[in-house]
């Protein structure tokens, strides 16, 4: 079951990454339809245009393949940002180099760096600052290479106000950035806060707070869940009522604390011999409930005899040192086949047997009637 729903959670997450992919991909056409337009009015040659246009598509297809394949997974960062929000510089920076006129470069500058603000919401701050630092670096490689081509192009200042505007631009989208990113921190940390509360008081609600087993209020609501069950044919069921033997004379002689202790103990022994599919909580005092799905009364038998074994075999010292131990007294109730509406009478069926053990001796397990 828990691999099922970890197969599962990855599957969503795959989809959500495909669907980023697939966002990316909108968005690069709107960038391709910009430089489609500086070709169409002569700033771009349709051949530069055209090969940006098939870099973006291979940008896009690659991630695609790399998603639909599960290859993503094999990396410490599966969701491969940082990869996606550089990639795109490799095409842009082709592009800006086939580009001699400056006002033309300058505003296709400014769409090729689009896909740097993807990262701001998913990179950590060094990550993001390095995507920035590669932008400027390519863009600064298209600086020395233009100027490598033509020597005049040093001279003019309008070229070094583009590129030293750059640097302070991303300088700037790093700071904000950066500050997204520490909001985006704080927002994860108080969600794992708030989902954390969430958890104990919804534990809170269902758990005995001294042994951390269910809680009588769980405990009622699984029995009725099994009256139904019962009511309906489905299934038959049994419950084991326990009482700890004497558990008073342990409080009152030697002390609340190790009375406490017992309980934690003996509950912990009990929820490590029965099977998952019971449920067993702390009913109320020393007394507990354990309930076995789909058990006869001869199959709830035999396992309340276990869990009396287990519980008188247990060794205790108290503060003074000396060394103890505990019985315990079950009740057995099982399901009858025409049970309706039965939660508490197959309490009051287990109670009766509960006393009818005690009255046998204590430390031994008795079957309740059927008809009473």
């Amino acid at each position: 079951m828990v691999r099922q729903e970890q197969r599962s959670r990855v599957r969503e997450h795959q989809k959500i990454r495909l669907r980023r992919v697939a966002m990316a991909g909108a968005s690069y056409v709107l960038q391709a339809l910009v430089v489609a337009a500086a070709a169409a009015l002569g700033g771009v040659a349709w051949s530069a245009a055209l090969i940006y246009a098939l870099g973006l598509a291979a940008v896009v297809a690659f991630f695609f393949v790399i998603f639909l394949s599960d290859l993503n997974l094999r990396s410490a960062e599966p969701n491969l940002t940082f990869i996606q929000v550089v990639s795109p510089l490799l095409p842009a920076v082709y592009l800006l180099y086939q580009i001699e006129s400056l006002p033309v470069r300058a505003g296709i500058l400014l769409t090729v760096m689009v896909p740097l603000l993807y990262g701001i919401l998913d990179l950590s701050i060094p990550r993001f600052l390095a995507a920035a630092m590669a932008y400027f670096a390519g863009y600064f490689g298209v600086f020395l290479l233009a100027g490598g081509r033509d020597l005049t192009y040093y001279d003019n200042p309008n070229e070094w106000i583009v590129l030293i505007t750059l640097g302070v631009l991303l300088v700037q989208i790093g700071m904000i950035g950066g500050f997204i990113s520490g909001l985006r921190g704080t927002l994860r940390r108080k969600n794992l806060q708030l989902n954390q509360a969430m958890e104990r008081i919804s534990n809170m609600a269902v758990r005995d707070e001294l042994t951390g087993i269910y809680n009588r209020r769980r405990l009622i609501e699984v029995l009725q869940g099994e009256v139904a069950r019962a009511a309906r044919g489905d299934a038959q069921f049994s419950i084991c009522l326990f009482d700890l033997d004497y558990f008073k004379q342990i409080n009152d002689k030697r002390g609340h604390p190790i009375g406490d202790r017992v309980l934690s103990d003996c509950a912990a022994a009990v929820e490590g011999l029965i099977r998952n599919v019971d449920t067993f909580g702390r009913f109320g005092g020393e007394e507990f409930l354990l309930i076995m799905p789909m058990t006869n009364a001869d199959a709830a038998s035999i396992a309340a005899n276990r869990l009396r074994k287990r519980i008188a075999a247990l060794k205790f010292i108290d503060d003074e040192g000396d060394a103890f131990e505990v019985t315990v007294s079950i009740g057995v109730a099982t399901s009858a086949a025409d049970a309706a509406h039965e939660t508490n009478a197959i309490l009051r069926r287990a109670d009766k047997a509960l006393y009818a053990a005690k009255a046998a001796g204590r430390n031994c397990v008795k079957l309740a009637d059927s008809t009473c």
